[in-house]
């Protein structure tokens, strides 16, 4: 098939998504739209540009894998539109209730207890090693692991709830605790965490109706994830060969270069994957691994690892990244791959649908998470990382209290009035 016959469909399938999507929901910026646009955007940019770069061109069966999977995905949205809004045998309760701003006060303490023990951690491997290891193996271990960094992940969802808080109170505190929480994400040079702050803090922004969707905004964001991208090499290569070593024309021209190959790679790998059947490992444990894993360390079994093994994809260029499809299709096949399509679409749009009719900010924040989680799937499969349980968690337990909280405040209320009546 011709690539301008592909390049055509990819972008029929696009717009017709789009049209769909935004008909439906009033609102461009769906679960199936996050998803499908970077997978879309990689694939064409592979087809466009792969052969001039000296890169391996896509193969048609990756390129229908994806579709297919992008289109099962939007369908059982489509249905779970229909369950909740037209559907008769099926009736929901997705009215949560307002959260009020006393519970502020939590998500502050969550966030400055995380900032005061990390930046200790921090200080304290500073002063043991200096920042010339800060990309060291020893840094990762001192700083990513153990009690610190569990409370450093919980604490993620609090950067949305402040940013949201700041455009109702415009507490400039709030302002000040992003920043060093950020700064402490960034030191740590792990990307997706902090390409899922900027893409969490843009759904927020729009889909509480803070802001609206043009070409300049979409610019500023593609900029700043690619700011965000280049901070964290900066500082990593930085701390061992000298920042102004780094800080030149060829280091940005490499980062520009390195940043194309993170939005292709994973396709590649995709593509080698469907050629190449030896490459599958055929484990379901993969699809639920922090469960497993927590399972396996209470039992002394041995835990099953997020990484997978690299697989040549264009000369001497390597990926270990296969899309979001690509690394359930490892594990669990073809049929796997539809069936947990279908139950990552299944509670991507339960939430979606859930957050656009609650009022509780800690349900509307693991919607924003799990956007841009969705729209990270183009690299790899990352419902199965600890940040992502963790946050889901907390979130989970927080808009439990606060609904406890105002049942509790509104039992109170509804006394006191009793009381007044009854002495009147």
């Amino acid at each position: 098939m011709s690539s301008m016959i592909i390049i055509t469909l990819i972008i029929f399938a696009s717009f017709l998504i789009l049209f769909i999507e935004k008909k439906t929901f009033k609102k461009i910026l769906t679960p199936s739209t996050v998803l499908m646009m970077p997978l879309f955007i990689a694939l064409f940019v592979n087809i466009v540009f792969a052969s001039s770069l000296g890169y391996r061109v896509i193969g048609t069966k990756t390129i229908f894998f994806v579709l297919v999977n992008v289109l099962v995905f939007f369908l059982i949205g489509q249905i779970i539109n229909f369950i909740f809004t037209k559907g008769n045998s099926v009736k929901l309760e997705y009215a949560f209730v307002q959260n009020y701003t006393y519970l502020y006060r939590v998500c502050f303490m969550i966030a400055l207890l995380s900032i005061i023990l990390s930046s200790f951690k921090l200080l304290q491997f500073l002063l043991s090693y200096g920042f010339g290891q800060i990309s060291s193996k020893e840094f990762s271990s001192w700083y990513g692991t153990g009690i610190v960094a569990h409370i450093r992940v919980v604490s993620y969802f609090t950067s949305f709830y402040l940013i949201y808080d700041w455009t109702v109170t415009k507490r400039k505190k709030n302002i000040i605790i992003l920043l060093s929480y950020l700064g402490l994400m960034i030191i740590y040079q792990v990307k997706y965490p902090l390409i899922w702050f900027l893409l969490g803090t843009f759904y927020l922004l729009y889909l509480e109706g803070k802001i609206k969707i043009t070409i300049m905004k979409i610019i500023c964001l593609i900029i700043s994830l690619f700011g965000m991208f280049s901070i964290v090499y900066i500082i990593s290569i930085g701390s061992q060969i000298g920042f102004k070593n780094v800080l030149s024309y060829s280091f940005f021209l490499f980062l520009a270069k390195y940043f194309y190959f993170y939005l292709t790679s994973s396709i590649l790998g995709l593509d080698v994957l469907l050629e190449n059947q030896s490459l599958m490992t055929n484990d379901i444990r993969y699809f639920f691994m922090i469960p497993y894993n927590i399972w396996a360390k209470l039992t002394g079994q041995k835990y099953v690892n997020i990484i997978h093994n690299y697989v040549l994809i264009s000369g001497d260029k390597a990926t270990n990244v296969y899309t979001m499809f690509g690394s359930i299709y490892m594990n669990l096949g073809y049929l796997g791959t539809f069936l947990g399509t279908m139950l990552i679409s299944s509670f991507s749009y339960i939430l979606y649908l859930i957050s656009m009719k609650s009022k509780n900010i800690y349900v509307k924040i693991l919607n924003y998470i799990n956007m841009s989680i969705l729209t990270t799937g183009f690299f790899g499969f990352d419902h199965n990382k600890i940040l992502v349980w963790e946050s889901f968690f907390i979130l989970a337990i927080m808009a439990v209290l606060s609904k406890i909280s105002f049942a509790k405040k509104s039992e109170v209320k509804s006394r006191m009035i009793s009381t007044k009546v009854s002495r009147g």
